[in-house]
């Protein structure tokens, strides 16, 4: 395994590997659990999990939906709009299951506070308006990720750091040096991976290094070395690899597999030049070798019972279903689902992790 004053190197193959990318012997079973229609909604921008609850931030201006763990439509709130208790375009939802609250970052106009019964708690005032995320890392610790610019020296934006909930500052990392800090490719400015008792992030695009946000110390943990023209889109993590999704504007989409215990990348050039037409519509992963159901690309992870999670559009059901005539290859949670359904989250179970 290579290391760099003890922090990990990931040394992407400049060439494709014979092996593929796979999740064999890390996901232990998967689950569906269809959100009901009762409130619609076509499309997830961000999901937060909690022990018992899911909350779905639908767009920018649909304000939270909230399920229990089985599907159940709950309630809805910070519906959008100006007044007290209004949202207006949320950047991304988190929640602190310690203290059952949600935070609800707005893009340039702060973060609101709600419990989990939906009452809503006020604003963050200690903060700025530019946060874009928020996570706790235990009861009196928060990782803040504001805007990506380095404003080292101004007290009125806030770049990554740590916090108490009254503000008070722990420790910063506002100041990014080029190759860490690169945002211009990136769909969104942060890339995150949840774990038990840290929030790794990375600038997106084309940064190299995975930093490790725990409740006192801001540390690199891993250097991505790569070519050039490869930019991150996102990653995730096992028990025993680091998974990377990548993007060339010359040759396409690459998935990357990297081993914990041997330092060994595998990088498969999944789909070629044809995914930067926009036309590409097919559901894109790792190969499912668990239910060889669809392709494995988690987005969220909730640590505390060792899932990951994805969320399947009516679209890609649909699909998947004319595709597979045969009802013994369907999940038994499609079979209701058609055009106008809310989408289905994809749960996947991790085997026990040892950390």
């Amino acid at each position: 395994m290579d290391t760099v004053d003890g922090v990990h190197q990931i040394n992407i193959p400049a060439q494709n590997s014979a092996e593929r990318v796979s999740l064999e012997g890390e996901i232990s079973h998967v689950e569906y659990i269809p959100l009901d229609n009762k409130e619609m909604f076509g499309f997830i921008v961000d999901l937060a999990v909690s022990k018992d609850y899911f909350f779905v931030h639908a767009s920018h201006m649909a304000g939270v939906f909230q399920y229990d763990r089985s599907g159940k439509f709950i309630r809805k709130f910070a519906l959008f709009g100006d007044a007290p208790g209004e949202s207006n375009y949320i950047s991304e939802i988190s929640v602190n299951e310690t203290e059952q609250k949600l935070y609800l970052p707005q893009l340039y106009k702060g973060t609101m506070v709600y419990s989990f019964d939906g009452e809503y708690l006020g604003y963050m005032d200690c903060f700025p308006p530019t946060i874009h995320y928020v996570h706790p890392l235990k009861e009196d610790v928060l990782a803040i990720f504001g805007e990506t610019n380095n404003y080292e020296n101004d007290s009125t934006h806030i770049g990554t750091g740590l916090y108490t909930p009254k503000g008070k500052l722990i420790v910063k990392k506002n100041k990014f040096s080029e190759s860490e800090y690169y945002v211009s490719n990136a769909a969104r400015p942060y890339l995150f991976n949840i774990k038990k008792d840290a929030v790794e992030m990375m600038t997106g695009g084309k940064s190299d290094t995975i930093f490790a946000y725990k409740s006192s110390s801001i540390t690199p943990r891993y250097v991505v070395n790569r070519r050039k023209e490869l930019a991150i889109r996102s990653f995730f993590d096992t028990p025993n690899y680091v998974y990377f999704d990548l993007l060339s504007q010359q040759s396409g989409l690459y998935y990357a597999q990297y081993s914990k215990k041997t330092g060994k990348v595998i990088l498969n050039n999944e789909i070629g030049v044809e995914f930067l037409s926009g036309n590409f519509s097919l559901k894109y992963g790792i190969e499912n070798t668990i239910d060889y159901v669809m392709p494995i690309w988690p987005k969220w992870q909730y640590p505390k019972e060792n899932i990951l999670l994805e969320a399947l559009s009516a679209a890609d059901i649909e699909q998947y279903k004319s595709e597979h005539p045969a009802t013994k290859d369907i999940p038994a949670a499609f079979m209701n689902v058609d055009e106008d359904s809310n989408p289905v989250l994809v749960v996947y179970h991790l085997v026990n992790m040892k950390k």
